[in-house]
């Protein structure tokens, strides 16, 4: 099992200031290529326990490494008043693709709604891409949430009333999640899985490695193996992980994923 040091200092937090006076905060090392460039998931941060891991695993391997905080994310401009959305977040890898990191060959690792973005942040950077990681991938999740949404009489009452609603989770603080009817409208036009015959053109000799939890609660295992089958690619591997939730940060976990970066590296 690779060596994991979850006390390790993460580098410190700087701002990178957008044409429309937001700023998204982001973690940067200088190191070799290829760089690791880390996407998080819904309402997670930059400096979680994989964050840290991927760090960790940068530095014993002179790689460089860059994470970040989308708009209304962690550290990153808060507007309550203008919520986020699949676009804005695509946009804003971008940003962050184009700016920050030294290397133009970067790995892209997407927990859960990052590997969605990721995703879509290759097909507008396909050059800069040398291989994928998805972890608990979650592409079209918005997609699942409005059905319960809208199945729900409380939440589709108050989604038509407000704009929004206040959808329950255990994942923050609060115990909801507000989720706006625009950020469920705009993420439709960026479906990947929309019928069975999709096809997502990564590359034919670029890696990609899903890895789920076969325990996930939140997103099925049975969307990473959707996605694995959109994908063209020739050096591809969906890894199940038994007994796996959604969040995937256990030592032995965060072990399988941080093998498979090293397979690509």
């Amino acid at each position: 099992m690779i060596a994991l040091n979850f006390n390790i200092q993460l580098p410190s937090t700087k701002f990178l200031s957008l044409q429309n006076g937001d700023t998204l905060a982001y973690l940067h090392s200088r190191g070799d290529s290829p760089g690791i460039l880390y996407l998080p998931g819904f309402h997670s941060n930059m400096k979680s326990t994989k964050s840290k891991a991927l760090y960790h695993f940068c530095q014993e391997h002179s790689l460089e490494y860059t994470a970040f905080d989308y708009y209304n994310h962690g550290e990153s401009t808060i507007r309550n008043d203008k919520p986020g959305t699949i676009g804005r977040w695509m946009s804003d890898a971008i940003e962050i693709l184009d700016h920050i990191p030294e290397n133009s060959s970067q790995i892209l690792v997407g927990s859960s709604m990052g590997a969605w973005i990721m995703m879509l942040l290759a097909q507008k950077r396909p050059g800069r891409v040398a291989g994928f990681v998805g972890i608990a991938s979650a592409p079209d999740f918005t997609d699942l949430l409005e059905k319960d949404i809208y199945a729900t009489p409380s939440y589709s009452n108050e989604m038509q009333t407000m704009g929004y609603c206040d959808y329950p989770t255990e994942y923050d603080p609060l115990g909801f999640y507000r989720i706006h009817k625009e950020f469920l409208e705009e993420a439709r036009s960026h479906f990947l899985l929309e019928d069975d015959c999709c096809t997502v053109n990564i590359g034919e000799n670029v890696p990609l490695r899903l890895i789920h939890g076969t325990q996930d609660q939140d997103i099925s295992h049975e969307i990473s193996k959707r996605l694995f089958d959109c994908v063209f690619s020739n050096n591809k591997k969906l890894i199940l992980v038994d007994h796996g939730d959604h969040r995937l940060s256990k030592p032995d976990e965060l072990d399988i994923i941080l093998k498979s970066i090293e397979e690509i590296i």
